[in-house]
């Protein structure tokens, strides 16, 4: 049935109206911050046209797809081969601060997102050429909040929508900053400190007329409401058959809103098994193909979240707002490959097209493909998959990615999946190269937590930490980026360890001319399913140890009131299965385990979280643990069911039998799937007199060879060494070795030694120091320090430390050439 309210649900009654082409009023902040939630105007090629370009910190020897390098990784932690910048203003002085070109663009344009991670320093913004930076300050306030500081009128602006806009994406900004003859954008800082930055600007054509950013010439955001004519059409659809619906206009129109509301025995297996196909004016291939749950961003499951383009509703209904122009038939066709019966009701709403379908309009495609059973070999070996290769004329407006990532061996860490970077060509050139997954997403640091903002969102990260069902989106609105010719996308698959079976399903939103040629191909019945977890090896739950890891339906658990089901199904976890626990309020589950010796350790607890979940206490031997005094845990999660790590830490455990309870205050149902321990290790310190390899700065280094920082505990001065990733014969690093004042110094040089570690020859300022090193570890593989005594030394002036593969032993393991640094140790007067 057709009601009022649906309608408006589907259409916000303050729809924003395109600009008419005509209209050469100068582009203006007000104009862009139209932009910024206005869906209409991407259905046509921009006028006047526009180039989206990012700056950022990605990694400088990337620049070549068939050249090495490709797949370097040092893209803003500092201490890069290369600095992430566009050029060096000013280089390091003895205290090693620098100052870096971000950009230099001459002429007209705007600046329309920005994204950091982290990014101290001091950034100047200049626009025009002028003498005083119209920003100055540290570089995460303005690539992530800047309109905090620019526009802190903002939350008087009429649209409400404006509004939730200019409001933090999670780490990224949208304030449109206009300009009309350039911009330069510089950071004073040094490159050991974090600095990663995307910053995406629109480049007019010379002579655009632009008002440069003014918040005194801020005008009216208020828009005119619009009529839409709204049609319902129910649907039932049996096993391996096909629903159609088909609507004529004797004039251009276009669809403004699409709500889909489906009912089945298993949504996640319907969602991801009927395929959504849309068809305007009779095309033979639709430009729209994609599971149902997949084009609304939804997987697997019905998944809520709220954004600008697209909304999933708690109640399960699916709808997305992009304008769907078409000259005279729009045909939606919905394919049950699911293996289950299915029905539900499909809403549209339509309006008469304002300036007809003319040689600018753009139709709306929506591409979806996915790889089952990939093998993902982390950092040895990336892979770039492919979302969309469209040649013709139009707007890249959205990407999504629907993960499946397996957790490991069921121990205390996760594995993070999207260390890879984005690539992004248009027509021939890659104007887009990024720093992570999660950095194109606007988050940062791999984290698990939900997030749902109008240009993008986590709406599933099912866990263990980053691992289990993830789903990720973000959508291109006054970012969005034009192509003239052809648009290449692209984004690495790098996860932090080996993992397999990965899926890894991805759509793209675009609009396009009619005519574009795309690589899509027909997706086939049988791709069109959310592969399952596959179940744990037995043999991964090792008994005994300072760290274990075990089924927590597998304990001799006691509870004191309720009903447990030990073998509660589940499909978010590996096992298939939780310990679920229906207990009256104060109910208690006792949970025995036994550690090896005294020690001190942390427990884990793998809690289902769901929207009726309870809040409990955890206790150790009877006494609270975790934040507070009372030790509560909130288990509620509005988005639907994940796991999350309850971190218990700190615990001073004698050897022997102790008890974890779980208290639930108020009674409800709790889920647990796994628990563990693991003894704590002593924090690391460094040792007396030593310069730490983590601190140096990289002078030279041989093209595609990689230097990171490495964690490695306590056995490693400050815990940490420096990871030389070289992987030939010849390749090498200098280092600048700060002074530390000693004179006629004994010098010890603390090297790791790993299973794939090379022969390393040391040169002290030009000159060989000391026979050359073998860091193979042996057959045992065992990662630990060799130290290298150097002699007598002046370390009264900075020294540069060089190392330099000579060879490796045969039995080593590929690449054979890497090697770490731990610290120099100098004891003298």
């Amino acid at each position: 049935m057709r009601t009022l309210a649906l309608a408006a649900a589907l259409v916000p009654l303050c729809a924003v109206a395109a600009r008419a082409q005509d209209d050469r009023a100068p582009i203006s902040l007000t104009t862009l911050l139209h932009e910024l939630v206005d869906l209409d105007r991407l259905t046509r090629l921009p006028d006047p046209p526009y180039r989206t370009v990012q700056f950022g910190s990605s990694d400088r020897r990337t620049s070549i797809p068939d050249a090495p390098g490709w797949f370097s990784n040092a893209d803003g932690f500092g201490q890069e081969p290369i600095p992430g910048f566009a050029g060096v203003v000013r280089e390091p002085g003895a205290d090693g601060v620098g100052e870096y070109l971000i950009c230099d663009v001459d002429g007209p344009g705007a600046i329309v997102r920005g994204w950091s991670a982290g990014m101290d320093g001091v950034l100047r913004v200049w626009l025009d050429g002028r003498d005083e930076p119209m920003f100055e300050g540290k570089g995460y306030d303005f690539f992530a909040r800047r309109t905090k500081h620019l526009l802190p009128q903002a939350e008087e602006l009429q649209d409400a929508r404006i509004r939730d806009a200019l409001r933090p994406q999670e780490d990224a900004d949208y304030l449109p900053i206009p300009f009309a003859e350039g911009l330069r954008i510089t950071w004073t800082g040094s490159v050991r400190q974090l600095h990663f930055y995307q910053l995406q600007v629109r480049r007019y054509p010379a002579g655009t007329e632009v008002a440069t950013f003014d918040t005194a010439m801020l005008g009216s955001t208020a828009e005119p409401e619009r009529a839409v004519e709204t049609q319902v059409a129910p649907f039932e659809i049996a096993v391996d058959e096909t629903w159609s619906n088909e609507r004529t206009a004797a004039a251009p129109a276009a669809c403004r809103a699409l709500a889909v509301n489906i009912e089945a025995d298993d949504l996640p297996r319907a969602l991801r098994g009927v395929l959504l196909r849309i068809a305007f004016d009779g095309a033979s291939m639709p430009q729209i193909e994609a599971p149902l749950g997949d084009f609304f961003a939804s997987a697997p499951g019905p998944t809520p979240f709220t954004s600008l383009p697209i909304d999933v509703d708690p109640k399960g209904t699916l709808i997305a707002r992009w304008v769907m122009p078409y000259r005279e038939s729009f045909r939606v066709e919905l394919q049950n490959r699911s293996g289950i019966a299915v029905k539900g009701r499909v809403t549209s709403s339509h309006s008469p097209r304002a300036g007809g379908f003319d040689d600018r309009t753009l139709y709306l495609h929506a591409h979806w493909r996915v790889d089952h059973e990939l093998f993902s070999r982390a950092g040895k070996a990336p892979i770039d998959l492919p979302y969309i290769t469209a040649i013709g004329q139009g707007r890249l407006v959205g990407l999504a990615c629907q993960v499946v990532n397996p957790p490991m061996a069921p121990s205390w860490r996760s594995n993070w999946w999207g260390e890879g970077d984005e690539r992004i060509a248009v027509d021939g050139v890659i104007d887009t190269f990024g720093t992570g997954s999660e950095d194109y997403y606007n988050y940062s640091w791999s984290h698990w937590r939900y997030f749902a903002f109008p240009f993008c969102g986590q709406p599933v990260s099912s866990g263990p930490g980053n691992t289990g069902y993830v789903s990720n989106h973000r959508f291109q609105i006054v970012d969005d980026i034009p192509f003239t010719q052809s648009l290449a996308v692209s984004m690495e698959l790098w996860s932090h360890r080996p993992v397999h079976p990965l899926s890894y399903g991805r759509i793209a939103w675009f609009y396009a001319r009619p005519g574009v040629i795309t690589d899509h191909r027909a997706l086939q019945p049988d791709e069109l399913y959310v592969p399952a977890l596959p179940p744990w090896d037995d043999g991964a739950f090792a008994a005994g140890g300072k760290s274990r890891t075990w089924r927590a339906n597998t304990s001799a658990f006691r509870a004191s009131g309720g009903d447990v089901d030990p073998e509660r199904p589940s499909t978010w976890t590996r096992s298939g299965a939780i310990l679920s626990w229906q207990t009256p309020a104060n109910g208690r589950l006792e949970l025995p385990f036994d550690v090896p010796e005294d020690g001190t350790y942390r427990l884990r607890v793998s809690c289902q979280q769901r929207p009726d979940a309870p809040t409990v206490r955890c206790e150790v031997d009877g006494t609270p643990q975790g934040d507070g005094d009372k030790g509560l845990h909130a288990m509620q999660c509005v988005h639907g069911e994940r796991f999350e790590d309850v971190l218990l830490g700190g615990l001073e455990l004698a050897k022997g039998t102790h008890t974890l309870t779980i208290v639930c205050p108020a009674g409800g149902r709790v889920g647990i799937d796994l628990l563990g321990f693991e003894q704590e290790p002593p924090k690391p310190k460094p040792l007396p007199g030593a310069s730490e390899a983590e601190l140096w700065d990289v002078v030279d280094v041989s093209d595609g060879v990689d230097v990171e920082i490495q964690n490695l505990g306590a056995n490693w001065s400050s815990g940490h060494h420096r990871w030389v990733k070289a992987t030939a014969v010849g390749q090498h690093v200098t280092f600048r070795v700060p002074a530390t004042g000693a004179n006629d110094a004994d010098v010890t040089l603390r090297l790791t030694t790993s299973r794939d570690y090379g022969i390393v020859r040391v040169d002290w300022n030009g000159e060989a120091v000391a026979k050359d090193v073998d860091l193979w570890s042996g057959p045992d593989r065992a990662i630990r320090i060799r130290e290298l005594p150097l002699g007598k030394r002046d370390l009264r002036e900075p020294v540069e430390l060089r190392f330099t593969v000579t060879g490796h032993d045969p039995k080593n393991e590929p690449p054979h050439c890497y090697f770490g640094v731990d610290c120099l140790i100098g004891k003298g007067r």
